[in-house]
Formats: structure tokens, C-alpha cells, sequence
């Protein structure tokens, strides 16, 4: 009987199964709704709420804040 075997093994001596770790992507969308708080208060003094909202709508498509807010200045102006 080889001892690398884990199916013969009793289940309370085999190995804890592993975690599954998140995926990139998802650490990504947590620190960007993070992040975003903060910038969308400082940016929504300067900006109108129609601008802010139009952003949010882009964000939540995957754009960067960044290229929202360029998207949405081309379309609406502050």
C-alpha cells in the first residue's frame, strides 16, 4: 500500500481539503467599490449629480474611474 494514497487513508487523518483563493478579479472589484467612495465624495463637489450617476452606470460596466469620468465629460460636461 503506497502512503501518498488518500483514498485508503480514514477521513479524519486525510488532509483538510484546500480553500479555494480568490481570483484576482474579485480583489479587484472589492478594492474598486472601496476606492470609489472616497473618490466619488471628492469628485461629486465639482460635478453634477446627473455626471456622478453616469459614472457609476459606466464603473458598474467595467470601466476604470477614469475613463468613465473622460466618457462622461465628453457627453455631459461637469
Amino acid at each position: 500500500m503506497p502512503y501518498h494514497d488518500n483514498v485508503s487513508m480514514p477521513k479524519n487523518l486525510a488532509p483538510p481539503a484546500k480553500k479555494k483563493k480568490k481570483s484576482q478579479e474579485q480583489i479587484f472589484e472589492k478594492k474598486k467599490k472601496v476606492c470609489n467612495c472616497d473618490r466619488f465624495k471628492e469628485h461629486s463637489k465639482h460635478h453634477s449629480k446627473k455626471h456622478i450617476n453616469e459614472m457609476k452606470k459606466l464603473i458598474k460596466k467595467g470601466k476604470s474611474f477614469d475613463m468613465a469620468h473622460k466618457e462622461v465629460m465628453k457627453k455631459f460636461g461637469k
